[in-house]
């Protein structure tokens, strides 16, 4: 399955099929989020963790992995582990957003 990973906040990440978007309720939940990479579900060699994945996916349509389970996938120098610039996500700014998906 092609899956496309988005950085949420914290050191968490939402993992989508690539043919859709994040939904509203992951958006809700653990935005904003921002993609990052694409890649396949088959790339994890760790069985059980892509089982889980895959049954996230079936049931509510994204899945949520933690920082090192997204190295899992990528490996640990994609750039996606950078940290965000500022400049393209002030803090105001996504305190506004934050605030906004909240209401």
């Amino acid at each position: 399955m092609d899956v496309a990973l988005y950085s949420a906040q914290g050191r968490t990440f939402v993992l989508v099929p690539s043919c859709m978007h994040p939904t509203q309720e992951a958006e809700r939940l653990h935005g904003p989020l921002v993609l990052c990479a694409h890649s396949r579900l088959s790339a994890i060699a760790d069985g059980a963790l892509r089982s889980r994945l895959e049954g996230q996916i079936d049931r509510d349509a994204f899945a949520l992995l933690q920082w090192h389970e997204a190295q899992a996938l990528l490996g640990r120098k994609h750039p996606c582990f950078r940290k965000r610039p500022t400049k393209f996500w002030p803090r105001l700014q996504r305190k506004r957003v934050i605030a906004r998906l909240t209401e």
